[in-house]
């Protein structure tokens, strides 16, 4: 698939034109958003420093208990029952999440996901 080798031009220009400083805060806000709903919507905490100046582009958060049976299975359940693409990972500790939002995801867009995961955790 060469579509994404042809959109190297466009993303240079775009990345030119907003700039690395507010493309870097854009995502560290959406990341701070999805934190902030995890903790508070589903109690669940991020398994990150609590200083944003030390977190990188993406969340990761430990699955639930309850879901941990499921672990292999998650990323087909994210995409099929919520919609959303997702990474889950098997670590020593369990299943965890991974979410990593984008320059052309909304704070509404990280709401969303956090209310559809409330719904189906």
């Amino acid at each position: 698939d060469f579509a994404p080798f042809y959109a190297i031009k466009e993303l240079l220009d775009f990345w030119n034109l907003r700039g690395t400083e507010e493309i870097q805060n854009h995502i560290c806000e959406l990341n701070q958003t999805f934190q902030e709903e995890l903790e508070s919507s589903l109690g669940i905490s991020a398994l990150l420093p609590s200083c944003p100046s030390l977190q990188g582009p993406m969340t990761i958060f430990r699955v639930p208990e309850k879901m941990q049976s499921i672990g292999a299975q998650l990323s087909e359940w994210a995409l099929s029952e919520l919609r959303v693409q997702m990474h889950f990972t098997p670590l020593t500790t369990g299943w965890h999440g991974v979410v990593s939002p984008h320059i052309y995801n909304s704070k509404e867009e990280v709401k969303i996901l956090a209310d559809r995961l409330k719904s189906l955790l």
